[in-house]
C-alpha cells in the first residue's frame, strides 16, 4: 500500500500550503483517522501488556511518518531497499516503538513467528 499511495502522498504534502482552508482540513482528518487508528491499536498492546509506551498519540503519528517516508524520500530509499525490505525495516521499527527502548526487537518476520507459535497450542512453525 505505501507503494501505490506514494504518489498521492507526495502530492498532499508538496501541495498542503496551497489548499483551501476545507481542503486542508479534509486532509488533515484522513491524518488523524490514520493516527488514532494505530493510537487504538497500541492503546490495546499496552492493556494486554504487550507494549510499553508512555506516549501512544506521539508514538501513533512515528508511526504513520514511517510510513510516509517512502513516499517522502523515495529517491534516497529505492537505492537502498526494495519495497519489501523497506516495509520489513519499518515493522522491525514500529515494534521497537510498541515495545519501548528497554525490550529487545527481533526482526518483524521473527516476532511475527513466535507470535503466532504461541498462539497455536502444541504447534510449532518451521523456519523457512
Amino acid at each position: 500500500m505505501i507503494d501505490d499511495l506514494q504518489e498521492m502522498v507526495l502530492f498532499w504534502y508538496r501541495e498542503s500550503g496551497h489548499i483551501s482552508p476545507d481542503g486542508l482540513d479534509k486532509l488533515m482528518k484522513q491524518d488523524m483517522y490514520t493516527v488514532d487508528l494505530y493510537k487504538r491499536i497500541l492503546e490495546e498492546g499496552i492493556k494486554k501488556g504487550e507494549f510499553k509506551i508512555s506516549d501512544p498519540q506521539l508514538a501513533a503519528f512515528e508511526i504513520m511518518m514511517l510510513c510516509d517516508m517512502w513516499s517522502l524520500k523515495r529517491w534516497y530509499m529505492r537505492k537502498h531497499y526494495t519495497i519489501k525490505k523497506y516495509v520489513e525495516k519499518c515493522q522491525e521499527i514500529a515494534l521497537a516503538i510498541a515495545l519501548g527502548a528497554d525490550r529487545k526487537v527481533r526482526p518483524a518476520r521473527q516476532a511475527a513467528t513466535a507470535s503466532t507459535s504461541r498462539r497455536v497450542k502444541g504447534v510449532r512453525r518451521q523456519r523457512a
